[in-house]
């Protein structure tokens, strides 16, 4: 008898081709240049969904539960704080909070709490920031 699954194998590129990767590398942008949701995350009870968009300063929170209906919104940091350039990463914590990893226009990084029931943000932490004296001469105060 003969085995009628089938499972693909992965495509390898010799690394004398770095055209070929060029190619894939390309070919892959497009086909995805107009995905709206990079992907899709649960919270841990399964009520609550969040995902990043295609816009860099953007997310969606849905809130589901059967028989009651649904709920959600798009959340853009664009007038936050002016601090954050584009989301990179969520994450459901345990209290029910999407925390948020961010790049940011000092070339660093931060982190924010969503909390979706009240749409409260919170500022956690930052990393990546240039030193108080270079902020101070960037604000002007020197």
């Amino acid at each position: 008898m003969v085995n009628s699954t089938m499972t693909a194998a992965p495509l390898l590129i010799p690394k004398e081709m770095p055209e070929l990767t060029a190619a894939v590398e390309e070919t892959t942008a497009q086909r995805l240049e107009e995905n709206t949701a990079r992907y899709q995350i649960w919270s841990t009870d399964g009520v609550w969904s969040a995902a990043l968009t295609n816009i860099s300063m953007e997310f969606s929170v849905r809130w589901q539960k059967p028989g009651e209906g649904f709920r959600g919104g798009v959340y853009d940091l664009q007038n936050w704080d002016g601090l954050e350039t584009s989301v990179t990463g969520i994450f459901w914590q345990e209290d029910g909070a999407l925390l948020l990893t961010c790049n940011t226009s000092t070339g660093g990084t931060s982190r924010l709490a969503f909390y979706p029931e009240t749409e409260r943000l919170t500022s956690l932490d930052f990393c990546g920031l240039p030193p108080a004296e270079d902020t101070a001469i960037q604000m002007g105060t020197k």
